[in-house]
């Protein structure tokens, strides 16, 4: 015997919703939100202060000339940082290389550079000259115009 399969429409609440809209991210809308991006900000230069080659002495240069510092898998001695603060004296640096300096330092014990990183952090300008660009290149041009 065979039996009838009945077959019943199924109704829900979702037969009434709209279909969802969807976006196409294609070219031209790609073009428009490059267009519509901010401009980079401009790139800043760093000058090291006198005062934190102080206050780097009174702590990881008490560690000794050759201690060295780090981990095994990265590490450096201290008057590597020292050399690197004599070659950049009155210099700009890059904020890739101003931080490259930093992380080298905080590498030192925690008992010893805690408190110049807690520092460095709360009071950026004590340490630190910041510059635009076009503030640099303005310096520069005044600086060649003085000797002429």
């Amino acid at each position: 015997m065979a039996t009838k399969k009945e077959t019943k429409k199924v109704v829900s609440t979702d037969d009434t919703m709209e279909e969802p809209m969807t976006k196409d991210y294609g070219a031209p809308q790609q073009a428009e939100a490059s267009q519509a991006q901010p401009q980079q900000p401009e790139q800043v230069y760093i000058q090291i202060k006198d005062d934190l080659r102080e206050a780097l002495s009174s702590t990881i240069g008490e560690l000794g000339y050759n201690r060295e510092i780090g981990s095994p898998e990265s590490h450096l001695q201290v008057f590597q940082i020292f050399e690197i603060l004599d070659k950049t004296k009155g210099k700009y640096l890059t904020e890739d290389q101003a931080n490259g300096l930093i992380s080298m330092i905080a590498k030192a014990p925690y008992n010893v550079i805690a408190g110049v990183m807690k520092d460095i952090a709360e009071n950026q300008g004590k340490f630190f000259v910041v510059k635009t660009r076009s503030q640099v290149e303005a310096e520069a041009e005044a600086t060649e115009n003085a000797k002429d």
